[in-house]
């Protein structure tokens, strides 16, 4: 059993040695022209994998689904952030692309009316879980409103987002005794829990302290703030990964997908879905 969990965990260490080094590279040079669509390509494609894990949760518990819709309309509302970050004329766009992807997925589902409040609100749920907060990402990195560089944001928010994971993780191998929700996650602890907002506090602060002096002054973080963002985020995160954990729970998988040291995205992604939004608004109030 030892060996076994040794052996998992070195494929999943392997596996996010590659993916950070990759998102080392995209995050540096995401400001060339070149890599700005590159970066939309990649989300994209992080978008309609995640929503095709989601819908295949959908398809166990037999709720109908008009799969390629969703799928059309997740990367729809994803990539109108994308547009709506470069161009500022195009600032209303994500709002008018979700309207629009609702009222489709509606029309969509007129041919029967037996389960239609789940199987309609089961279809526009992938939208807003999925869709919305990945495309607050080109937000994060390319709106010029916010007057800092989008890029040591990023780094913060993803680098913050997952030391709460992992924080939380060795904590709760070390540390558990005391199980957080049984019902829905048996491995988590509260004790891993406590440890993984920590974590996500001193990650806060260092980039609060050393963060002007290395970005040259391209970000700035205040104390307070830094402590309140790190605490939001250090909770939130959590609460993500509790969330995908429900609905696989639910469906009675381990995994959203099979891809090897991975899972599947949705497990790579489900703390970030939560915490992108909260640098998404803390960005757009500072910068009114």
């Amino acid at each position: 059993m030892r060996s076994h969990f040794i052996r998992d965990l070195t494929k999943r260490l392997f596996v996010t040695l590659i993916v950070s080094s990759l998102l080392i590279f995209l995050i540096v040079f995401s400001q060339h022209d070149v890599m700005k669509f590159i970066i939309l390509g990649a989300v994209l494609a992080l978008t309609a994998t995640a929503s095709w894990e989601y819908c295949t949760f959908l398809k166990v518990k037999k709720i109908e689904h008009p799969l390629k819709l969703v799928l059309f309309g997740s990367s729809l509302v994803c990539g109108s952030f994308f547009v709506s970050a470069l161009v500022e004329e195009f600032s209303i766009l994500p709002v008018f692309m979700l309207f629009l992807m609702v009222v489709l997925l509606f029309v969509a589902h007129f041919k029967k009316v037996e389960d239609a409040l789940v199987e309609v609100s089961a279809s526009i749920f992938s939208l807003i879980y999925i869709a919305v907060p990945l495309g607050m990402f080109f937000f994060i990195l390319y709106d010029a409103s916010f007057h800092q560089d989008g890029r040591w944001w990023l780094a913060y928010l993803l680098i913050v987002t997952k030391i709460v994971d992992i924080c939380a993780y060795f904590g709760g191998k070390s540390l558990g005794r005391s199980k957080l929700a049984p019902s829905i996650s048996p491995n988590k602890t509260r004790e891993g829990a406590v440890i993984g907002f920590l974590g996500a506090l001193l990650l806060s602060l260092l980039f609060s302290y050393f963060g002007a002096e290395l970005s040259g002054g391209r970000f700035s973080l205040p104390l307070i703030d830094a402590i309140i963002l790190g605490g939001i985020l250090g909770v939130l995160g959590q609460l993500g990964d509790l969330a995908e954990s429900l609905l696989k729970r639910d469906v009675q998988v381990k995994d959203s997908n099979k891809l090897p040291g991975l899972g599947g995205i949705l497990d790579m992604l489900d703390s970030v879905l939560f915490t992108v939004p909260v640098i998404y608004f803390y960005l757009r109030i500072g910068s009114v």
